[in-house]
């Protein structure tokens, strides 16, 4: 009977040490993916303040600053998509 309790008290302790390294892991995921979306939210920022200071953009200029921000916006999305087939669309963009 000792022994099954032994057993239990381990098996709860590695429940609980377990949880905690996932929650430490998802928080440091968390923390790496703010800095990743704030870093581009901060190109963003750098680069329409750039554009807004020149002179206005040609239709192509446009189209290829638009082109890329859809491109860096689908390559952001697709390495969190698991679907293969919703990732093969984004990554024909």
């Amino acid at each position: 009977m000792a022994a099954h309790s032994h057993a239990e008290n381990i098996a709860a302790s590695a429940r609980e040490q377990g949880k905690q390294e996932g929650r430490e892991e998802g928080k440091k995921e968390v923390a790496n993916e703010l800095a990743r979306a704030s870093a581009l939210a901060t190109e963003a920022e750098q680069h329409l303040a750039a554009v807004k200071s020149s002179k206005p953009l040609s239709g192509e200029q446009a189209r290829a600053l638009y082109s890329e921000g859809v491109r860096v916006l689908a390559e952001s999305v697709s390495t969190r998509v698991e679907d293969a087939a919703v990732r093969s669309v984004i990554d024909s963009v």
